[in-house]
């Protein structure tokens, strides 16, 4: 059985008093890191955002004239002159979005208690004037132009502004008539001859007062003092309409946006305001002394991190209602510009992680506050919005779609399997999901779901199955050769070349190169490049919205630039295929009625959104497995939050694998605890693993499989640099016990780089040992040639067609990366490579132009053409060439049992080991990314797991987590004598500590720190909701 939490609470409640236990309950909370990383310094080093930035003044020689307010929308990186800039927007909601709802968009009035917002008024005056301050945005330089790099930070502050009006009097005669009202009606309640009555308790009365006072709240508090209407200062009417709106006794509200709040105080509309109020003018020198006191008090990294918590909450879709209200609302009619915005904020939305439910919150809000056409449009702006768009169509449907047969769940299984995959086999419901944990046997579901149908009647052709990668795919045919079976990617590509045949796979730069080339000066080519170009960006968040936004308002033409240009690329294949999939026949014997797909979690939301369409349109059923917490491909689009969209949707029918059938629950114990309990991808589907296994776990035996130990480094660098000495020191025991078993090692790490470095110490500490690497090649596109002729084509035309070749290898050589040799060398070679291929066919048009059988255009178009050719094939072949070295040489090393494994842990998905060693960076705030990553790589383990932890705390988490799990096992009555062979240890070693690589192995120092990190665990076990002990026979 696995540890469960409630174990580990009691362990940790044996080592802390009640008092300190109950501080260690923190909720986990959100710091500026959400946005960057580089904001708050690593290790020691203090960054630029810390508790001495506060609002302030312009630099000298700046002022609001010169540094503007711009308004920060895009989250991006720029380098010039040795200067890189980082613009982080942090403001949940854009200017412009504020800037078109003036008039019409109602903000929340803030309270007294809000840290972020200060009172200028006193009890004495009718009216209340509130003034509150939040960073928008940050730009962050840094200048490399000198010896040393210099770090600025300039803040974007939005500060508003709210007068409201005093209650007003005929609300004050209604709550006294109300309290009236229900004081009578308590009374007359009551049964004076009723025995309970007079045995009614103080508290009993007290909390009839609250129920009664809660229910005058509720009738008398109207929102003309909660909610202010936005006015525009700038506007040349605000002076009377602030005036109106205070006769009316309404709430307003403004807003100014500026670098310098100190300073730009003086700029407000006091006088306005005071007149509005009907106060005398000379109080805003007492007004704007007060915000001064407040913004010196004021903590802007305070501020952000309340931002960070705002973008991973509910928070966010309160805001983006306030902006749906305001812009696009049903009630009344809007313009162009205010629904430009509104769409743009949706795709703001996309720069950081907004929670699911606040996605449906916002879903539910465009559909009752817009009209049908509106909604339509708006969900399209938004992955995760479209996402539940399809959703709900599919659900509509859902009576419609194919089942599996009702025989299903009658017709014996051949094989073994457990209760829970047996359910999830014979479901014959037309969607299901199956969400399993890592080593849940989800290929034997797969397979037993595919031998079910067609035992109980199903043409195997009428099946498809799609999966990750080649191999899964070829393995499926390899045991049903009748079902049809592809990767999602394959499928997509022959049904879009079934209506585009003379398209050629190209990349995205050749495209957006090509497009400059054969379309220049066009508006179109020159918007449709720039969009394809941020498909590859480093901030990249949104880019397939746009670009399928921008094609779908532009299909036609840019299917008759593809054809102009016969190229495409994988990304352009699935939105063409999304776009146009009432008009894209399925290719020719691919008959999808039954359609299962494996790995779903790797795929993109798009690949996703179409899916779910193709099965709507094919009225097909849909059976999918996957596991969000195993997501790994984000760097190509894959988002955990697409399948957890369908576990929450309430469209698909869930069944759920928690029985791990690789590894021992020792190691299960450390995933589930440290990693999977966190992981917010599992907190919908609640996977705990449990290993096949009735052995009883100890403390003993826990120590004995799981090993950990910590290196305290302050940089990167210098624990890479000493990654083979600490090899030597901490593994070598380790990899020589596991070698004598006759069992393999598996090191796994993060980065190439730290996998290259391991697999160079283990060839020199066991030289009689094979050593294999299965780490992927890799390479970037060749888009040489396309880039210079976009730029320098004019120079070749210039030169008689006789010499123009020659020219262009000599040029585009000249012209190369000459600060990189070694690409200046592959440049060379493709040149060479590309007249030995082309050289007689371009001496013949040479022949037919000096024969004027053909113009100098026409020789200059078969040119462009031949190079433009020769780069698509040449990255195409390659590409084809390294994925299929890459899959030859990991079959290829899997099959000659090595006794070392070195890889990146995406190298090694989908596979086991006997035991395992993971290089592991031990973060307190830890991306949800790298957790799934290092959730993977402990469950590869089936016996054993070494974790080579490294961070900037003497006292890591991973530590905590496996002295809590030590304390949990060990029982005061355990038969086990609690010697020092037993006491829970693990390895504490500081960077300054670390022996040659001919020094003893030093012995383990027990954690000194640990105790006061198990406390601070605590919480973060307790809060995690449904984690907790179960008697299910299915999950023993």
């Amino acid at each position: 059985m696995p540890i469960l939490l409630e174990s580990i609470d009691t362990a940790a409640a044996q080592i802390n008093t009640v008092a300190e236990a109950g501080k260690a309950r923190t909720i986990k909370a959100v710091t500026p890191k959400f946005f960057s990383s580089s904001l708050t310094g690593q290790g020691k080093k203090q960054g630029v955002l810390n508790s001495t930035v506060v609002p302030g003044f312009y630099p000298m020689g700046l002022s609001r004239a010169t540094m503007g307010s711009t308004d920060i929308r895009y989250k991006e990186r720029r380098t010039s002159n040795n200067v890189t800039s980082h613009i982080i927007p942090i403001g949940t909601v854009v200017r412009r979005a504020y800037e078109q709802g003036y008039g019409y968009m109602k903000v929340p009035v803030p309270s007294e208690a809000n840290a972020f917002s200060v009172r200028l008024t006193n009890d004495t005056d009718d009216f209340d004037l509130y003034a509150s301050c939040h960073v928008q945005g940050l730009v962050m330089r840094e200048d490399r132009s000198g010896r040393e790099m210099v770090k600025d930070l300039a803040v974007s502050y939005r500060t508003m502004l709210y007068v409201v009006p005093p209650v007003k009097d005929e609300d004050a005669i209604d709550l006294e008539a109300q309290m009236d009202t229900l004081c009578d009606q308590d009374l007359a309640s009551c049964d004076i001859d009723d025995p309970e009555f007079i045995d009614a308790s103080d508290e009993d009365i007290m909390a009839l007062d609250d129920e009664s006072v809660d229910s005058l709240v509720l009738t008398v508090d109207d929102d003309y003092r909660t909610r202010a209407t936005l006015l525009n200062m700038s506007a040349s009417n605000f002076r009377s309409l602030s005036a109106l709106m205070n006769i009316q006794e309404q709430a307003w509200a403004i807003v100014d946006w500026s670098y310098a709040p100190v300073e730009d105080s003086i700029d407000l509309p006091w006088d306005a305001i005071c007149y509005a109020m009907g106060i005398d003018p000379s109080r805003q020198n007492e007004f704007r002394d007060t915000l001064n006191q407040f913004y010196a008090d004021y903590s802007v990294y305070e501020n952000i991190t309340y931002s960070a918590g705002r973008w991973t909450s509910n928070g966010i879709a309160e805001d983006i209602r306030d902006v749906v209200a305001a812009l696009v609302p049903k009630t009344r009619t809007y313009n162009d510009d205010q629904l430009a915005q509104m769409v743009y904020q949706l795709r703001y939305m996309e720069q950081y992680s907004v929670p699911l439910p606040a996605y449906r919150e916002v879903y539910t809000a465009i559909n009752t506050l817009c009209d049908p056409q509106t909604a339509s449009r708006l969900m399209k702006q938004n992955m995760n919005l479209l996402m539940n768009e399809t959703l709900h169509e599919l659900g509509s449907h859902r009576d419609e779609l194919e089942r599996a047969p009702q025989s299903m769940a009658t017709t014996p299984i051949q094989g073994q399997l457990s209760p829970q995959q047996k359910a999830a086999v014979c479901s014959t419901e037309p969607l299901s999901i199956t969400q399993a944990g890592a080593g849940a046997g989800k290929s034997t579901v797969i397979l037993a779901r595919i031998n079910q149908l067609t035992l109980c009647g199903v043409n195997p052709s009428d099946i498809t199955v799609l999966s990750f990668t080649n191999a899964a795919a070829d393995n499926i045919i390899k045991k049903n050769p009748n079902v049809r079976s592809m990767t999602i990617a394959r499928m997509i590509h022959d049904l879009y070349m079934t209506y585009f045949p003379t398209h050629e796979l190209s990349s995205v730069e050749t495209i957006a190169n090509s497009l400059g080339i054969y379309m220049p000066g066009d508006a179109f080519a020159l918007q449709f490049a720039q969009r394809l170009r941020r498909l590859e960006g480093r901030d990249a968040q949104g880019a397939y919205t746009s670009l399928n936004n921008f094609i779908e308002a532009h299909l036609e033409q840019t299917v008759d630039a593809l054809n102009l240009i016969k190229q495409t690329s994988l990304e352009l294949e699935i939105i063409l295929a999304y776009q146009m999939i009432d008009r894209m026949p399925l290719p020719s014997g691919l008959n999808i009625r039954h359609l299962i797909i494996d790995e779903v979690q790797d795929n993109s939301v798009f690949e996703f959104i179409y899916l779910l369409r193709l099965v709507s349109k094919l009225k097909a059923s849909l059976f999918i497995v996957g596991d969000a917490s195993q997501t790994l491909y984000e760097f190509r689009s894959a988002n955990p939050k697409a399948l957890n969209a369908l576990e929450a949707s309430g469209v698909f029918t869930p069944y759920k694998l928690e029985t791990n059938y690789r590894s021992n629950q020792e190691v299960l114990d450390m995933a589930n605890v440290h990693l999977l309990s966190e992981i917010e991808a599992n907190q919908l589907a609640q996977i705990r693993l449990r290993a096949n296994s009735l052995v009883p776990v100890t403390a003993r035996s826990f120590q004995d499989k799981v090993h950990v130990v910590h290196e305290h480094y302050t940089s990167d660098a210098k624990f890479i640099g000493d990654l083979p000495k600490l090899l030597s020191q901490h593994t070598y025991t380790y990899v020589q016990d596991c070698l004598s078993r006759g069992e393999q090692v598996a090191f796994l790490a993060f980065t190439r780089r730290e996998a290259f470095a391991v697999q160079k110490r283990l060839e020199e500490m066991f030289p009689g040992r094979s050593v294999i690497s299965m780490i992927s090649d890799r390479r970037r596109a060749s888009t040489f040639f396309s880039a210079f002729i976009k730029m320098y084509w004019s120079d070749i035309e210039a030169v008689d067609p006789a010499n123009a070749a020659y020219v262009f290898a000599k040029e585009i050589i000249a012209r190369g990366p000459v600060t990189n040799a070694q690409a200046q060398q592959a440049l060379a070679k493709m040149a060479s490579e590309w007249w030995t291929e082309s050289g007689s066919a371009i001496q013949g048009w040479v022949y037919e132009y000096q024969s004027a059988i053909i113009t100098k255009e026409t020789f200059f178009d078969r040119l462009k053409k031949c190079i433009l050719d020769y780069e698509i094939r040449y990255n195409s072949i390659r590409d084809a060439l390294m994925h299929r070295n890459n899959e030859e040489r990991k079959i290829r090393n899997m099959e000659t049992q090595a006794d070392l494994i070195v890889s990146t842990v995406h190298g090694v998905k989908g596979l086991e080991f006997d035991n395992v060693v993971v290089i592991y960076k031990d973060q307190s705030d830890m991306s949800e990314e790298k957790k799934r990553l290092y959730y993977v790589a402990f469950t590869r383990a089936k016996n054993s797991l070494f974790v080579l932890s490294h961070g900037t705390t003497l006292s890591a988490r991973i530590l905590s987590d496996y002295n809590l799990i030590v304390d949990s096992l060990t029982q005061p009555d355990s038969t086990d004598t609690e010697d020092e062979d037993t006491a829970t240890t693990v390895t504490v070693v500081d960077e300054d500590d670390v022996p040659s690589e001919d020094d003893t192995p030093c012995a383990d120092a027990t954690d000194t720190d640990g105790f006061a990190a198990t406390r601070a665990l605590v919480a973060s076990i307790q809060t995690v909701p449904g984690l907790s002990a179960t008697d299910d026979e299915d999950d023993a």
